[in-house]
């Protein structure tokens, strides 16, 4: 997050990732799945902290033609709802929410309520959130999964969309085989 260099996607990424506790809380326990990848203790936050790592290398190699904030960004929300579509105090299991609404959906609905919140701080950002930049955020959630048939609403239509799908779907296929 220190290292973003855009003013919102870098105040977004705060508002979750350093000033609410328990998000924060939540993020160092949380699993990734209920099965399939990342299906233990802590398993999101391994998940995301793998992405990112592959995100920013591949920033590098790729740097002019792409946004490295909107990948992080993407990187770090793309399954934030997970936070809430399981629970997993002794067993993981969907919740009711994660049945009916699903992480995608409640992970752009977080991003709405943030993005309201920043707003409303004055001084937190240098004016108000950009509607491109919010779309592109949301989208970056919404078509993560990459095809409608595995639950993406959306696919994804910009090469930061497309990378985000493709290392999130390497990530979860080498943590599965692996374990």
């Amino acid at each position: 997050v220190d290292s973003m260099q855009d003013p919102y996607y870098r105040a977004l990424a705060e508002s979750v990732l350093k000033d609410d506790a328990e998000i924060i809380d939540m993020f160092k326990r949380a699993p990734a799945a209920k099965s399939i990848h990342h299906a233990y203790r802590s398993g999101l936050l391994e998940h995301v902290t793998s992405i990112t790592a592959l995100l920013d290398f591949i920033s590098h190699h790729y740097g002019k033609y792409l946004d490295r904030d909107l990948l992080f960004i993407g990187g770090f929300f793309h399954d934030i709802g997970k936070l809430w579509e399981l629970s997993y105090a002794r067993v993981t299991d969907y919740t009711t929410e994660g049945r009916l609404v699903g992480h995608l959906v409640m992970g752009v609905e977080l991003i709405d309520k943030k993005i309201r919140a920043l707003e409303a701080l004055p001084g937190r950002l240098p004016g108000p959130f950009p509607e491109d930049k919010k779309l592109l955020v949301k989208h970056m959630v919404l078509s993560h999964h990459g095809q409608l048939e595995f639950g993406s609403p959306k696919r994804p239509k910009f090469l930061e969309a497309l990378i985000l799908h493709y290392i999130d779907d390497l990530d979860s296929k080498i943590n599965s085989i692996r374990t």
